[in-house]
């Protein structure tokens, strides 16, 4: 979660309360459909009971390592408590 609990250990509601959207740089338009099959396929395979959840039933996830961070599609993305969501840009060489 991103406030650091687990995701185990909350409600549905909970855990909808704590979704954020990702900018727009990250996925521009011409890719948004890619993102959102890769995404909901994942949500699918980690969070089953999200399907048939009423707070969550539509919801795709992102979801971040230990240490609050991933990366999806050329993005660093990290979170932090004090500035939110974190987009950087990866280098070629990454």
């Amino acid at each position: 979660m991103l406030d650091g609990r687990p995701i185990e250990s909350c409600n549905s509601k909970e855990i909808a309360e704590q979704l954020i959207r990702l900018p727009g740089r990250v996925v521009p338009e011409y890719q948004m459909l890619e993102a959102i099959e890769l995404l909901e396929t994942q949500t699918l395979e980690r969070f089953q009971s999200w399907q048939s959840d009423r707070w969550l039933h539509g919801a795709i996830s992102l979801v971040l390592d230990e240490t609050s961070q991933t990366r999806f599609n050329g993005y660093k993305l990290a979170y932090s408590s004090q500035y939110g969501l974190i987009v950087e840009k990866e280098d070629d060489d990454d």
